[in-house]
């Protein structure tokens, strides 16, 4: 983390050193887009965009703005990568729990403006009161044999009953997907369960919130998912 230096700034001679992760979406498209946010607001330092893989290991430490995946905020925070920042630089309209993932010992480090995580997605009009997966009775489109992982996790934290309840969901979600057929060709997995539901071969899309800049402009609802016998009516939807 580089120290900050007010005479640098003003001269505009210095480049901004903005490290993103590589393995961010579009990162050519956001790098050009962050660019032109920043000049027209009246900055003049020239921008020096970096990649590095956030997975991996940590950025240099001559960096002034960093993005990252927040999973590994913490393990920044920690190791003095980042700098605690002013909560008043989040706005109200930012969920408390897309908010609550930008902090470490109860302090802020980070500005969140991608949130993927798994959601329901439906179409407005075929949009349905859901708790879990369990309140579905139809067939519904996902990636199955590449999520299992995460999908376990999601459902065991979810469920009163943990592993059991975990494996339950499990077992109803792929019931509701096609059975075994859903468990092959994991390479083909996340294309085709995106084409059978702008086909509307199917009312339901399982997959990450990202997913919705490959579908066709329409109105959409998107639920947080359940995948358990627990119940998520505190759970926000936008």
């Amino acid at each position: 983390m580089k120290e900050f230096n007010m005479q640098e700034d003003n001269t505009g001679q210095e480049p901004l050193i903005f490290y993103c992760y590589e393995q961010m979406t579009d990162i050519e498209a956001f790098c050009r887009l962050a660019e032109e946010k920043f000049h027209a607001a009246g900055h003049r330092r020239p921008i020096e965009f970096r990649r590095y893989d956030c997975y991996e290991k940590a950025p240099e430490r001559d960096g002034d703005l960093y993005v990252f995946d927040g999973m590994v905020l913490s393990a920044y925070a920690a190791q003095g990568l980042i700098r605690e920042i002013p909560e008043k630089m989040v706005g109200d309209d930012v969920f408390e729990w897309v908010r609550d993932g930008s902090f470490y010992e109860n302090r802020m480090y980070g500005i969140p403006f991608i949130v993927c995580t798994d959601v329901l997605i439906s179409r407005k009009e075929d949009d349905i009161p859901i708790r879990n997966i369990y309140d579905i009775k139809e067939e519904i489109s996902a990636m199955m044999r590449p999520m299992l992982a995460e999908y376990y996790l999601f459902a065991y934290f979810n469920s009163p009953h943990k592993g059991d309840g975990a494996l339950k969901g499990l077992r109803y979600l792929n019931k509701l997907v096609g059975g075994r057929k859903a468990l092959k060709d994991p390479e083909k997995a996340e294309a085709e369960s995106r084409e059978r539901f702008i086909r509307k071969q199917c009312r339901f899309l399982l997959g990450f919130s990202e997913v919705l800049r490959f579908l066709p402009r329409e109105d959409y609802v998107l639920r947080r998912a359940n995948i358990s016998d627990g119940s998520a009516v505190e759970l926000p939807f936008f």
